[in-house]
């Protein structure tokens, strides 16, 4: 391949000979996420990066290749635009995920993993009882916590991280620390709002539970 930041050898392809100009693509795009890949991409999970791959692919090539033949050489390498392409792509995938936790905001987290619990451990009856009656208190006490904080420990509980959250929530990126702190706070009201009950969650084994989400 010709080494032209700006005009990259494919794109003199796209007419001529269709599939050098996409093999030629597909290695170049490799490169650019093996090299620079955005920072919205590393906050996705791994199958959803695994994903990104051919979508981003398909995205530049469909439409007679219209993503590509787009670019215009203005003075920037041609791998600053396809990074643009990439990191919007990525910021999609992000936006759906947040519009799925709007949906999920009134489902408690807990309530799969303990359901999922009792069907797979082989618990006493009054073992059984007992995680269910937790289930249940765990799911009332989660109602009862502000819808922030429902949302939060729904976000926590998929596993994002502080930044991503942040993210998902379209809030400031000086957010972080209060975001980090308003978690703990919530995590820590419905620990306390569950032991209130009666409930004692470290003779269940759940003494991380409030860091859990």
């Amino acid at each position: 391949m010709t080494h032209d930041p700006y005009w990259p050898e494919f794109l003199d392809f796209l007419d001529s000979n269709q599939e050098k100009a996409l093999d030629l693509f597909a290695k170049f795009l490799v490169l650019l996420l093996q090299t620079r890949r955005p920072k919205v991409c590393f906050s996705l999970s791994v199958e959803e990066r695994k994903d990104c791959l051919p979508e981003i692919f398909l995205h530049c090539v469909k439409d007679d290749y219209r993503v590509l033949r787009t670019y215009r050489n203005m003075g920037r390498p041609f791998s600053h635009y396809l990074y643009e392409v990439v990191r919007n792509i990525g910021r999609d995938k992000w936006r759906q995920k947040s519009r799925a936790h709007a949906v999920r905001i009134n489902d408690c987290p807990a309530d799969g993993r303990l359901r999922a619990l009792l069907e797979r451990k082989n618990f006493s009856q009054h073992e059984h009882l007992a995680w269910k009656e937790l289930a249940e208190v765990v799911s009332e006490e989660f109602h009862r916590l502000d819808k922030r904080c429902r949302l939060l420990l729904n976000c926590s509980a998929d596993e994002s991280t502080i930044r991503e959250i942040v993210f998902t929530l379209a809030l400031p990126r000086d957010q972080n620390k209060k975001v980090s702190d308003d978690l703990r706070y919530c995590r820590e009201k419905l620990r306390r709002l569950i032991e209130a009950r009666g409930y004692d969650l470290e003779s269940f084994g759940l003494r991380g539970a409030s860091k859990q989400g």
